[in-house]
């Protein structure tokens, strides 16, 4: 903090550097918290702009449209399959049918998507579970016989019951297990509706027996004797076997670090949270799973100091953000490590995180289009390895010119100034992007039809305009060579209220003025800040020494802008980007007036 000097003994000015965004948006709950630290990392508002793990935001990229869901009038549902980091695929589960996606496209067969046939109908897509064994994928819900999806080739997919060898007689119609995982070579189910505490573990390396017996690879049947009925929700696979309940969280395996068998069953309670049946993340040597409401996100972790695992809290500090419920939850490592979440009320929040370096800033954001909420309502999310990102695919409910669509699209690659030239930034919704000769007019935006789309062409923005047709025509006798196409969306950032001490005390609460702020930033164009929303001023704009037959370029560094305020702001600043051109933020600088 640099100080200024004093007016009359009346006035002080203040420069006051944020160089640290990490901790992301914050809770309402902790704006008066200066005494904090993290108030110093911290913003009031983060919608659609990325906390990096470095510190500093970046707006994030834009979905890219892939294909509409069969029927989009039902709900459908993205599942992740993974062969290995270069062979993966999305599903698309709907009622009744699976359909596949690879390296960003549609699987066809001889023109058709390839389906597979299903007996899971709407109501049941978000109540299955999945765990996968190289090329089969296994799956289970408490009305089916548990399956198994069998890949031979991009195009050649079996979905059928599994055959048990001495299936448990607690299996039976309504009454299978929900919850599925493997563990040593044994496949794990786990908590039928009339047996919700119980896990069956097949034999080792023969995932179809169930046969028990005292040999070492026999099958088990292993109740959770929690002194309560708690019912499993969730079982993922490390050292030891960890599985949630709706009251506590616990391992099992073997005594020591000998393998589990009938007669060496060790199984532990470790803390007395209740979980969610929402299938957990893990990272590292990390499990994130979500509490019972689905309104908390948990580290389990393991505490060397308390030779115990430990479950703690990740949504304390931005506990307004998984209020609406989170649905579903993937994580994507590369190129920031991000929790994702699909929530309730159709908004995406992203957690990045980092347990070895205690990284966890929260971000909330808001998917171009409109399904009546003023935004596109994201539904179901997965994630897979991509060529140069890890890929977060989502389904997207939307009103396109009247009627209701789910699309299945993908968040593009973050833009990095180092790899990608302005001219390839993809920053729009449910968009698409064009890179060839030169044109003037760009089609295959049918499924924009009606709607009113942003264009960045060559680098340069043009007018704003519906599509008709499925087509847009640059404006003013202009063609390109690179194009991207889509809805607009609005990244949003607002700094916490100024908190600092002085001579006189804390400064919260008095009234202030911003005079000019001083924003540092990394290949960017454009960006706004101020204020006051309607009063926002343009931070990198052309000058002089750009030439005037193209967009001006990219800029790195601090450049400083004269904001017209009042002495009611508490010394917050909005940085805002409202056109589909990057923008990273390395640091604010508000000159205060106190």
């Amino acid at each position: 903090m640099c100080l200024g000097h004093r007016a009359g003994g009346r006035l002080m000015a203040y420069n006051i550097i944020q160089a640290n965004f990490i901790k992301g948006e914050l809770s309402p709950l902790v704006h008066a918290r200066v005494d904090l630290e993290l108030f110093r990392t911290g913003l009031a508002i983060c919608e659609n702009w990325l906390v990096l793990p470095q510190g500093g935001i970046k707006t994030r990229p834009g979905t890219m449209y892939v294909a509409e869901a069969k029927d989009s009038a039902k709900a459908v549902r993205v599942v992740r399959f993974i062969y290995s980091t270069e062979v993966n695929y999305i599903l698309e589960f709907g009622e009744t049918y699976i359909r596949v996606f690879k390296e960003q496209s549609q699987v066809l067969s001889a023109g058709v998507p390839v389906e597979i046939t299903t007996t899971y109908m709407q109501s049941e897509l978000f109540n299955l579970q999945f765990t996968q064994d190289e090329n089969t994928l296994y799956i289970v819900h408490k009305d089916h016989v548990p399956a198994r999806l069998t890949r031979s080739s991009h195009t050649a997919w079996t979905l059928a019951d599994m055959a048990f060898t001495a299936a448990p007689g607690a299996w039976t119609s309504n009454n299978y297990p929900q919850r599925v995982a493997f563990y040593e070579d044994r496949l794990v189910l786990a908590a039928t509706p009339n047996q919700p505490n119980t896990a069956w573990f097949s034999k080792t390396g023969s995932h179809a027996d169930f046969t028990t017996g005292a040999a070492a690879d026999a099958a088990m049947e292993i109740v959770a004797r929690t002194g309560q009925v708690n019912a499993i929700q969730w079982m993922v696979e490390d050292k030891l076997l960890q599985f949630g309940t709706t009251a506590a969280t616990r391992t099992l395996g073997g005594t020591g670090d000998t393998a589990l068998e009938p007669n060496n069953i060790s199984q532990r309670r470790h803390t007395t949270d209740g979980s969610s049946s929402l299938q957990p993340v893990q990272t590292g040597a990390v499990t994130v799973f979500a509490g019972d409401k689905k309104r908390r996100l948990r580290e389990f972790i393991y505490s060397f100091e308390n030779d115990r695992f430990l479950a703690p809290d990740l949504t304390l500090l931005s506990e307004h953000i998984l209020k609406p419920q989170v649905v579903e939850m993937a994580y994507a490592q590369d190129p920031f490590p991000i929790i994702w979440c699909a929530l309730g009320n159709g908004e995406l929040a992203g957690c990045t995180y980092d347990s070895d370096f205690k990284i966890a800033g929260w971000h909330r954001h808001r998917i171009g289009g409109d399904a009546g909420r003023g935004w596109g309502e994201v539904e179901s999310i997965a994630v897979i390895p991509g060529a140069d990102h890890d890929e977060l695919w989502m389904v997207v409910k939307r009103t396109i010119n009247g009627t209701s669509k789910r699309y299945i699209e993908y968040l593009t690659q973050p833009f990095d100034d180092e790899l990608l030239v302005k001219d390839e930034a993809f920053q729009v919704d449910s968009g698409l992007s064009y890179a060839g000769a030169a044109a003037d007019t760009f089609t295959g935006l049918d499924h924009l039809e009606g709607e009113t789309v942003a264009i960045l062409a060559n680098g340069a923005l043009d007018p704003v305009q519906a599509v008709a047709s499925g087509t847009v025509s640059l404006q003013g006798g202009r063609s390109a060579t690179k194009a991207s196409i889509g809805f607009a969306y609005t990244a949003t950032a607002r700094s916490l209220r100024l908190g600092i001490a002085d001579a006189g005390g804390t400064i919260l609460g008095r009234k202030s003025s911003v005079g000019r702020v001083v924003v540092d930033v990394q290949a960017s164009l454009l960006t706004k800040a101020g204020t006051d929303l309607n009063r926002l001023e343009v931070v990198v704009q052309r000058d002089g020494a750009d030439p005037m037959d193209s967009s001006p370029p990219l800029f790195t560094g601090a450049r400083e802008v004269i904001i017209d305020d009042d002495w009611e702001t508490a010394g917050q600043v909005y940085l805002v980007q409202d056109v589909p051109l990057p923008a990273t933020v390395r640091a604010l600088t508000p000159a205060v007036v106190i």
